[in-house]
């Protein structure tokens, strides 16, 4: 799957795009898991993603 991170300091924002496994091993889950671990709601956020955003 993707999954994009967008890093931010006062000098400013990036955006890094993990592909694949590195997008799984940066979660510690696949996304057949969280799929089947979260209700099929249109807007969920599985915990595994909320918890990586301040």
């Amino acid at each position: 799957y993707k999954y994009v991170v967008i890093a931010r300091d006062n000098t400013g924002d990036t955006t890094f795009i993990l592909f694949g496994k590195t997008a799984q091993r940066h979660l510690r889950k696949s996304v057949e898991t969280m799929i089947e671990e979260n209700p099929p709601e249109k807007d969920f956020i599985p915990d595994e993603i909320m918890a990586l955003v301040e």
